[in-house]
């Protein structure tokens, strides 16, 4: 395992992927609040999670296929 510098990172990239945790902070929000007022049946947010989840997938190339569950 080696630790990649912030510098080493586009900005363009780190500007994408905090608008992107930003918009599933919304929309986990949203959802939430759909679900605690009954007009869904379950949801489960992501609240903590988001910062795994985008940078796991930014370490991906575009090339490849990711399935998530």
């Amino acid at each position: 395992y080696q630790a990649v510098r912030s510098d080493a990172i586009p900005k363009e990239d780190l500007k994408t992927a905090y608008e992107q945790i930003v918009l599933l902070q919304t929309m986990d929000t949203v959802l939430y609040e759909a679900q605690r007022q009954g007009r869904l049946s379950f949801y489960m947010t992501s609240t903590g999670e988001e910062a795994c989840h985008f940078g796991s997938a930014m370490a991906l190339q575009p090339s490849l296929i990711h399935i998530s569950e």
